[in-house]
This record gives structure tokens, sequence and C-alpha cells, in this order.
């Protein structure tokens, strides 16, 4: 510790610099060797991980367009589609009876 403090701010040599990152390296490999093998529990070297190697959880959300009412169909057909069933209903959604006449019968 004491090293470390009174050199706070100081750039840290090339050869200590790659002695660090080599022995990061094997630190991590040897943590994951430990888990798989069962040497500590999985749990706790996730959060080891998680903690001192700069592992994180993260999700992945896949968006892809896709149409759940199927295939899309032409608006003008639709709007001739429906005109054809309000054309045969009166305002009600009933069903026009062509025997019947409406309004005042001789």
């Amino acid at each position: 510790r004491y090293a470390f403090d009174s050199n706070w701010g100081k750039e840290v040599p090339e050869a200590s610099r790659s002695a660090l990152k080599k022995a990061y390296q094997i630190i991590n490999v040897q943590m994951a060797d430990y888990m798989a093998n069962g040497k500590i529990n999985p749990v706790a070297g996730i959060f080891l991980m998680k903690n001192n190697m700069g592992y994180e959880d993260k999700t992945e959300v896949i968006v892809s367009p896709q149409n759940p009412l199927g295939s899309v169909t032409d608006t003008q057909k639709l709007e001739e589609k429906y005109m054809d069933v309000i054309s045969e209903q009166d305002g009600t959604g009933k069903e026009i009876d062509s025997t019947t006449t409406h309004g005042n019968a001789p």
C-alpha cells in the first residue's frame, strides 16, 4: 500500500504495467477455471469477477419488425370489402331486408 501511495499520480513503468496486465489475465483465467472445476462457488466467482475484473451483466434485446396480424392488405381492397358490407346493413348493423319498406308506405 505504501508503494502505491507514494507513487500516486506518477506514470507506471512499462515493465511493471506489462507484469500487472499478465497477472490480471492469469487471475482472470484462474477464476474461470476454479468456477468450472468446482474449486469455488460459481456465484461467488461471478460476484468477485464483476466487482474486481470488470465483468458486468448484459441483456441483449433484439428488435425485429413483425406484423402480428399477418400480411399487409391493400387499403383499397379493405375499403371496398367493408363498403359492400356497410351498404347491405342499416345504421344499427342489422341486415336490411329487401322485402320490408322503410318510411311511410301507402
